[in-house]
């Protein structure tokens, strides 16, 4: 007959950090509620290491033979770390315009109320037996209890009302919208210029049209950079627009003052080497390579986009 195997516990065991996915979509867009359910999500993920940090030393402590004579201390520490994890939630969330309903609403969730988190670890059964798979079933227990509140909690602070002026995703979607529409434009007048500027009827050798057509690339492309102000200008806050300017330009034309830095728009399309011919492979080819650049740059336009807006919806 084998033998009942007495808990031993492990220093350094390993415990999985059970964070609640959060942000989704809205998560690129920062956001109070999205930012504060993030540190939600780490309170009670440093809760539930306590907590079973707390099995290991004072429920099953070395030694330990009878666990209804350790099961009041270990009651007393978790009700400790419950009031820490309550007030580490009431700080994240203050800067939330319903954080006074909402605090009342989680401390009843985590201490106050009949079914609160608290009273739900209280009722976990203790354990008859001092053994390792009593330990495991007794933490599986709670953790199943914490994780399913954790997941709840998070839900409602990710999902509450945002601070005035926060710029929501269905705003942030209509200006990256606005951005791609631009481009667009900029794409039909790039391949115009290429029809008839770089490559107007009776080309033979595109090498003496290629600096007339930069030129009228740059003018587009000064358009587009105009295009986009205007067009965010009328969909975010003046502060996002703003911000954007320099970053955008940069991202656009080539810098008029110091060492290029050949990531710009203008300066990626003056790269693409000229055609040796006005029709056939080596155009596709430079229309190919031309609208991966343009791509490119649509690209990294929306990604400063989202960035700004993000920053400027976690500063509110």
């Amino acid at each position: 007959m084998r033998k009942t195997q007495a808990f031993r516990p492990v220093t350094g065991e390993a415990l999985e950090d059970r964070a609640v996915p959060t942000g989704g979509v809205g998560g690129l867009f920062g956001g109070a509620p999205v930012v504060d359910a993030q540190k939600v999500a780490q309170a009670f993920a440093a809760f539930e290491k306590t907590y079973n940090a707390d099995v290991q030393t004072i429920l099953f402590a070395p030694g330990t033979t009878d666990l209804k004579v350790t099961r009041p201390a270990f009651d007393t520490a978790i009700a400790s770390a419950i009031g820490d994890l309550n007030s580490k939630i009431d700080s994240a969330i203050t800067n939330l315009p319903t954080a006074s309903a909402l605090t009342t609403t989680i401390n009843g969730e985590l201490i106050s109320g009949t079914n609160s988190l608290e009273n739900q670890l209280l009722k976990v059964a203790t354990p008859t037996g001092v053994t390792n798979q009593a330990a495991r079933m007794f933490r599986f227990q709670s953790d199943l209890t914490i994780d399913t509140l954790a997941a709840h909690v998070t839900y409602e602070v990710a999902t509450a009302p945002a601070p005035a002026g926060t710029v929501d995703i269905a705003t942030a979607f209509q200006a990256i919208g606005k951005v791609s529409d631009a481009f667009v434009t900029f794409a039909k007048s790039y391949m115009n210029d290429v029809k008839t500027v770089l490559l107007p009827a009776g080309t033979t050798d595109p090498s003496t049209t290629r600096a007339a057509f930069d030129k009228a690339v740059a003018g587009d492309i000064a358009t587009l950079n105009g295009n986009i102000a205007t067009a965010l200008g009328g969909v975010l806050p003046a502060t996002v627009v703003s911000s954007l300017s320099t970053t955008i330009s940069n991202d656009l034309l080539t810098a008029t003052t110091g060492t290029p830095t050949g990531k710009s728009l203008q300066e990626r399309l003056a790269a693409v080497k000229t055609p040796k011919s006005a029709s056939g492979f080596p155009t596709l080819l430079f229309k190919i390579s031309s609208s991966t650049a343009i791509g490119g740059a649509n690209v990294r336009v929306v990604q400063d986009l989202i960035s700004a807006i993000s920053t400027y919806n976690n500063s509110l």
